[in-house]
């Protein structure tokens, strides 16, 4: 999983900490949930949007996973392993 260091206020890195925890523990559908959650508060959170991605990926929904990449290249001082996850 992704974790960037994007300043973020302490309730809303602990709301990503747990949907990373949910990704890494195979619970796919709790951790979409989470990265959503954390969109609603934040929405160009880099990190949780290429997460997102990334979970959409594993279950099959490439539409919206190629959408959230797609936001995630939009935003500033994106690591250029999400312009490699785009592409792939």
């Amino acid at each position: 999983m992704t974790v960037f260091d994007s300043g973020e206020t302490t309730a809303l890195a602990q709301a990503f900490e747990r949907a990373v925890e949910a990704h890494r523990a195979g619970q796919t559908a709790a951790a979409i949930a989470g990265y959503e959650a954390v969109l609603a508060q934040a929405p160009n959170h880099a990190a949780a949007l290429t997460n997102l991605a990334t979970a959409f990926k594993q279950v099959g929904r490439r539409e919206e996973a190629l959408a959230c990449f797609q936001r995630a290249v939009g935003l500033p001082d994106v690591p250029p392993e999400v312009w490699f996850n785009l592409g792939n």
